[in-house]
This record gives C-alpha cells, structure tokens and sequence, in this order.
C-alpha cells in the first residue's frame, strides 16, 4: 500500500509505542489539568454578582452602566424603558404569540404538502406579525444605548473589546500588566470602530486587535499554552464518542503542545488547519485503540509538504517550516 506522507511525523516521539524518544520504558505521563478561564479581577466594568430574578435584559444594562459611569439621572431613564419594554413583551406574549405559534405550524405543514396557496395565504398574515416581534424584540439594548454620551460610547466599546479578548485568551493567563496594555488598545481600537462604517469594518477592527494581541502581548509560552488550548478542545470534541481514559487525554494534551509550539511559528488559516488535521491524524492512528477507532471516522490526513528543492528553498519554502515524513 502507498505509504500516506503526512506534516507531524516528527511530534509524536514519545507518545506512541509506550516508548520514549530515548528507547527506554515511556514515563507515566502526568494528567493534564482541566483548563479554565481565569477569573477576571473585580472591577467597576463588572456587576458582581446577577441575582436569578433579574432579567436578562436588566443584567445587561446593570453592565454596561457599571462599565460606562452611569449617572443616576441615566440609570432611572434606563430603568423606565425596560419596565416599557417588559410590559410590550408580556402584551405581546398574552395575545399575539400563540397565534403565531398557530400559524407557523400550520404553514410547515403546508408546504410539506406542497399546497402552494395556503402557504400565500399564511404567510400573508404571518409577516405582519413577525413584523411586530421584531420590533419589540429587535435591538434590546435601545433602552440604554441612545442615552449614553459620546465619551460613555467609546468606554462601552472598549469594555466589550476588552471583554473580548481577555475572554478569547483567558487559556493564556495574562497577567495585570498585560491586561493594562491591552486595555490601551482596546480603546484606542474602539475609537476605530465608533467611526467604522459597517459591521464588516467594526469585524475586521476585532479581528486585529486580537492578532495584535497575540503577537505583541502574550509571551512566547502564553502563545503555546492558548493554541495548545484551542488544539486540545478541537481533539475533545472531535473525540468525545471515543471515551477517552485520562491515559489518553495526557498523551493528546502533551501532543497539542508540542503542535501548539509549531502553530505560533506558521503564517496563514491554511497551514494552521493543516497542523490540526495532522493532530487529528495522529491522534487516531496513534493513540486510539482498535475499538476506539471503530466508532469514529477516520480523519483526513494532512497535506503532503513537499521538500523545497536546491533551486526553490530560498524562494518557496514549506508553509510550515517542517518536512513531511512518510507514515511507517
């Protein structure tokens, strides 16, 4: 059979075999502790605490008017929208949404039927309704957001920024100085978005304050520790009906990190997704049992990454800086 050449031949040293790289008896390895967010320092940009009879929509604002300083004046004009926008949803609830419960049922058994003029007629008297929910249930927030002020604005989007981040890298663990480096750049970001014209653009401002992030801020092990993060969710869920034992799950975990290591050093989704697709290759061929494999289908292998020759190694280098190995 051709032998399959794959990208990670060189990581899994020391994880399969029961062996280690030295040739001597594999050492028993230690499990990996369950990886969770840090816990966000108490500040004045979180409630702490959301007592259970509270809407959420309440909870929000409670937020972000801790976030933005909100006057009293504010916060009692806050306070009389949502008690308006809490009685439009209970009208709206109590009489007009069994009957659009009704006609939506009615209208997928229609077009299962195929009956094409019960499903004009339906949908004649449901968009009208659904106009009406929207409204009521549209932007939520619209109790809070047109009070605010121009400076209250940009401290509400820094405040989600900043949630954002520290939320995105919490696997990191960024320590208070980090945290108030990247504070500046959210702000400095969210006055970008407060002058974005689309949502793509307000995306594409996040997109870069996180890469920027990541390159500038975490140091090299808080880069390896979130990417080997990332990396072992992706296998858990990937392998969740394989039944893992704890044996198992320490050999992934060391695996993602030494995939995590390489993944910092490449360029581009598709070399990052080709190391993930060699972590899943290996981990089946290598660290599943028979029975465990038999549950699950067999993963695509990772792109073959040919050697540069003498005349394009200093013009095409490999996307991942490691030579393909071909699998024994």
């Amino acid at each position: 059979m051709t032998k399959i050449c794959w990208l990670l031949a060189a990581l899994v040293i020391g994880v399969t075999d029961g062996e280690t790289s030295s040739g001597g008896p594999a050492q028993s390895a230690p499990t990996p502790q369950v990886q969770t967010a840090p816990s966000v320092r108490a500040s004045s940009t979180r409630p702490q605490s959301r007592p259970s009879e509270q809407s959420w929509l309440r909870h929000q604002c409670m937020m972000i008017a801790n976030a933005v300083n909100l006057t009293p004046e504010q916060w009692e004009q806050v306070e009389n929208n949502i008690k308006a926008s809490e009685e439009a949803k209970a009208k709206w609830q109590s009489e007009k949404q069994g009957e659009l419960q009704e006609l939506e049922s009615r209208l997928r058994q229609a077009r299962k039927g195929k009956n094409r003029a019960t499903i004009h007629s339906l949908t004649q008297l449901i968009t009208p309704l659904q106009q009406q929910r929207e409204e009521i249930y549209g932007n939520e927030l619209d109790v809070i957001m047109p009070l605010l002020t121009d400076t209250q604005k940009l401290d509400y989007e820094t405040w989600i920024l900043f949630r954002t981040v520290t939320r995105t890298y919490a696997p990191a663990g960024m320590d208070s100085q980090q945290e108030v480096a990247v504070r500046k750049l959210c702000k400095a970001a969210a006055a970008d978005r407060m002058k974005a014209p689309t949502w793509r653009a307000k995306t594409s401002i996040r997109t870069k304050l996180l890469q920027t992030v990541f390159k500038s801020i975490l140091t090299t092990d808080q880069r390896i520790s979130q990417a080997s993060f990332e990396l072992n969710r992706s296998a858990m869920a990937v392998y969740k009906s394989a039944i893992l034992t704890q044996q198992q799950k320490a050999k992934i975990y060391q695996l993602c990190r030494k995939v995590g290591a390489e993944r910092i050093k490449v360029d581009g989704w598709r070399a990052k997704a080709n190391l993930r697709r060699g972590m899943l290759y290996t981990v089946y061929h290598k660290i599943l049992t028979d029975e465990q494999r038999s549950k699950i289908p067999e993963p695509r292998p990772p792109r073959v990454v040919k050697k540069p020759t003498a005349a394009t190694a200093t013009t095409s280098p490999s996307a991942s800086g490691i030579q393909a190995a071909p699998l024994k």
